[in-house]
């Protein structure tokens, strides 16, 4: 964790950062980096209570599982800064694909504490928030069998045993109270080439206007940001504001859209998503951050977080946009 003494009455800040499924605290270093250069003031963890048992091949690992780990991590942390002297804490998070899962799953175990703690800002990387159903059907055989056994992938692709006729994500998007305590909720998403979470889905949204990037061009841009007030640190793209508008329409049909019943699936048929999933999302207000990274041997999952880039072009979008992203939402 990186260190910042109390300074009298003012509340320590402190930027979680909690990575996905076969992720590493490392995930994060070059957000550590952009947060020390720009906002040196705010101390930051990257969770690993939770990183030997978060990966794809362990069939007994769960969501629910994973944010026990993280809430008693997050809660030791807390009660070392009183012991240093906080007078107050004010938690943010970052979180990385199926870290916004864990995360939302954690925030109701994070209560008791012995100084006031609240919440500032959440930003979601590329995070399946209302499943990854669909996308996945095209894997085949092998993930069938997976899903079958794995209770993660059971509760990410909407086959999970229902409780009081919901499926755990339904349940998690009633959630919302804890939500609700942040000062902002941010869902960054690739409009398309997340291999691993559609856009709609990281989005929180049903409709994805954003056309795909015709073969062999090299670039990454800021398409669409939503939700902000004022003035941004947001280099948007000009090709892209048509979609924007038509993005920005979209979110209040999916007002209209939330209130039906059964599936729903994207624009894109990237993804399947249950209306119930969707209406319980709503009930927070979402900036969002849509973004396209086209570039050959890039992965568009991991360019939020700025993680195992091939070529220095695609590094140093990713330095760009995280310092974006901490200049708009951390003012």
């Amino acid at each position: 964790m990186t260190d910042a003494a109390p300074e009298g009455n003012r509340p320590v800040e402190l930027v979680v950062m909690v990575h996905g499924l076969d992720g590493f605290p490392s995930d994060f270093d070059l957000w550590v980096s952009c947060l020390a250069g720009l906002k040196p003031e705010l101390r930051t963890m990257a969770s690993e209570s939770f990183t030997a048992s978060c990966c794809f091949w362990n069939g007994s690992g769960c969501i629910v599982q994973w944010a026990r780990s993280l809430a008693g991590e997050v809660s030791a942390q807390v009660e070392a800064l009183a012991k240093e002297g906080a007078r107050s804490v004010v938690l943010h998070f970052v979180c990385h694909s199926l870290g916004g899962l864990i995360t939302r799953q954690a925030l109701p175990l994070l209560k008791t504490f012995t100084l006031p703690v609240s919440f500032g800002h959440l930003i979601t990387l590329n995070s399946p928030h209302m499943g990854v159903r669909n996308w996945w059907k095209g894997l085949g055989g092998l993930l069938a069998r997976l899903v079958g056994k794995f209770q993660y992938l059971r509760q990410l692709t909407l086959h999970d045993d229902s409780q009081a006729g919901m499926c755990y994500l339904e349940q998690l998007a009633n959630e919302t109270a804890c939500l609700k305590e942040f000062q902002s909720r941010t869902a960054v998403a690739a409009t398309h080439f997340d291999v691993m979470v559609p856009f709609c889905t990281a989005a929180i949204c049903s409709t994805n206007p954003f056309p795909s990037p015709s073969s062999g061009e090299r670039f990454w841009r800021v398409d669409a940001v939503h939700g902000f007030s004022g003035s941004t640190a947001f280099v948007t793209s000009p090709e892209a504001h048509s979609c924007a508008r038509e993005f920005e329409e979209s979110l209040k049909e999916d007002l209209i859209k939330a209130g039906q019943e059964g599936m729903l699936s994207s624009s894109d048929h990237a993804v399947e998503f249950t209306a119930a999933t969707l209406k319980g999302m709503q009930t927070c207000q979402w900036r969002r951050v849509a973004y396209t990274l086209s570039m050959r041997r890039e992965d568009a999952h991991l360019f939020a977080v700025g993680k195992d880039h091939r070529c220095n072009e695609a590094e140093e979008g990713s330095r760009a946009f995280i310092q974006q992203l901490i200049r708009s939402v951390f003012t």
